[in-house]
C-alpha cells in the first residue's frame, strides 16, 4: 500500500483527498489545522450576513471518512528521509507528497499588517462586526485597498448593503492598476460602470504607499477613512525544506516539483509555467491540478504512461453586488448582469450541495436570493 501525504485542506488539498480516498491500496493522509474545507469563494456573502457562516464550511468527518486526518500544522518537509514533522515534532513518511499548504494575505504596504483582510471564516466575521459598528456609530466613509476579485467583491456588497440600508458611506476603492481587467479594456469598462452605479468611489492608478492609522497615502493624495480593508492578493504559506520556494515551488509538466519525483505542489504554492506564463491563483486551478495529480500517482502505481497537465481556465466570472457578476467564458464570451450572477452562485451552491449532501443549502440558497442580507442582524 502506498502513503500520500497531503499539506493542507484547501482547494488542491482537499480535492485530492477526496478522490485518493477513492482508491484500493492507497492510504490518504491529510494534515490540516482545521475541521472543515472552506469554499473561499462564498465568504464575502458571509461578511456582509448574505449567507450563514455555515454555508462555506465542509466538515472533514463527513466527506473524508476514506482519509486520515491529522490535526495539525506541517513544520519541517524531510526531503531525503521522505518523512514530514509535524508542530508536536511527530514524524510521518510518505509515498508520495502534495504541498498545498494554503495562502496568507499579502500585506505588503507599510501600516497594513493590523488592517481587516478577506482570507478565511475568521476574517469575514470581523467584518462583518466592523460594518456593524460602523452603522452602530454613525462613521461615514470606509477605504478599500485592492482592485483584484476579494476587493471587487466585497467593495461591491458592501455598497450595496449600505444602499438598502439607506445609509450614506463614502466607499473608496484604491486600484494600484489603472483597470481591473489589465488585457481586457470591455470587461473593465463594464465593471467600473457597474461599481460607480453603487456608489463605489474608485481610484485607479493611485497605488496606496502607507496606512497610518485611520489614514490612507496615496501617490497622488492622503484620505482620512473610519474603516479600512485590505484585499492586496495572498502569498503562499512556507512550510521549511531544502526546497527552492521563490513566490511557490517550481513544477514541472507533471506538478512534480523540479528536481523531486515524489513530492507535488498544488495552488498557491506551484510555479506552473504555461507558454511563459504563470497559471493564476484561482480556485478552478487548483481543483483541476487535484485531479490531475491524483491521476498522475494512479498511472505511476500502475506503471501506465503518464501525460502531462495541461491546465485549460474555464472562465472567470466575478459578482459585483446582488444579481450581478462579469467576466468572460472560455476566453471568448463575455456574461454580464443576472445570467452571470445566477450562473456562478449557482455553480457555487452545487459544488457544495454534491460534497455536503445537506438539502438545507437549498433553502439557504433560495432565501439567500429572495431576502438578501437576512443574516446581517444591527
Amino acid at each position: 500500500m502506498k502513503r500520500v501525504i497531503i499539506i493542507g485542506g484547501g482547494f488542491g488539498g482537499f480535492y485530492s483527498s477526496l478522490a485518493l480516498q477513492k482508491i484500493p491500496n492507497i492510504q490518504t493522509v491529510l494534515i490540516d489545522p482545521t475541521d472543515y474545507f472552506l469554499y473561499i469563494p462564498l465568504i464575502h456573502e458571509v461578511s456582509v450576513g448574505e449567507i450563514p457562516k455555515s454555508i462555506p464550511q465542509i466538515p472533514y468527518k463527513n466527506t473524508l471518512q476514506g482519509t486520515i486526518h491529522i490535526k495539525s500544522k506541517a513544520k519541517k518537509i524531510i526531503l531525503k528521509e521522505k518523512i514530514v514533522q509535524l508542530d508536536n515534532d511527530r514524524t510521518i513518511s510518505w509515498d508520495y507528497l502534495i504541498i498545498a499548504p494554503g495562502s496568507l494575505p499579502n500585506l505588503f504596504i507599510k501600516g497594513t499588517e493590523n488592517k481587516l483582510t478577506l482570507n478565511n471564516l475568521d476574517d469575514a466575521i470581523k467584518i462583518r462586526n466592523s460594518l456593524r459598528n460602523l452603522i452602530n456609530h454613525k462613521e461615514n466613509s470606509i477605504g478599500l485597498i485592492g482592485e483584484g476579485p476579494t476587493g471587487i467583491e466585497l467593495a461591491s456588497e458592501i455598497a450595496e448593503l449600505l444602499n438598502k440600508l439607506n445609509l450614506k458611506v463614502e466607499i473608496h476603492q484604491f486600484m494600484y492598476f489603472k483597470r481591473y481587467f489589465r488585457d481586457d479594456p470591455p470587461l473593465d469598462i463594464m465593471l467600473k460602470r457597474r461599481m460607480r452605479k453603487l456608489g463605489v468611489k474608485i481610484h485607479p492608478g493611485e497605488p496606496v504607499r502607507e496606512v497610518i492609522n485611520k489614514k490612507i497615502i496615496t501617490e497622488k493624495n492622503e484620505y482620512e477613512l473610519d474603516v479600512i480593508f485590505v484585499c492586496t492578493g495572498v502569498k503562499p504559506v512556507l512550510i521549511e525544506s531544502e526546497l527552492d520556494f521563490k513566490n511557490g515551488y517550481p513544477v514541472d509538466d507533471y506538478c512534480l516539483v523540479k528536481g523531486y519525483k515524489s513530492v507535488y505542489a498544488i495552488g498557491d504554492a506551484s510555479l506552473y509555467q504555461k507558454n511563459g506564463n504563470k497559471l493564476p491563483n484561482l480556485a478552478q486551478v487548483a481543483e483541476k491540478q487535484a485531479k490531475y495529480i491524483v491521476f498522475d500517482i494512479c498511472r505511476r502505481i500502475h506503471n501506465k504512461k503518464r501525460k502531462k497537465f495541461d491546465p485549460q481556465i474555464s472562465g472567470i466570472l466575478i459578482s459585483a453586488g446582488k444579481y450581478f457578476a462579469i467576466g468572460r467564458i472560455l476566453n471568448i464570451l463575455i456574461l454580464k448582469g443576472f445570467l452571470a450572477w445566477f450562473a456562478k452562485r449557482s455553480l457555487y451552491f452545487l459544488k457544495i450541495f454534491l460534497v455536503k449532501r445537506k438539502f438545507n443549502l437549498i433553502k439557504h440558497y433560495i432565501i439567500s436570493c429572495f431576502f438578501p442580507n437576512k443574516f446581517f442582524i444591527i
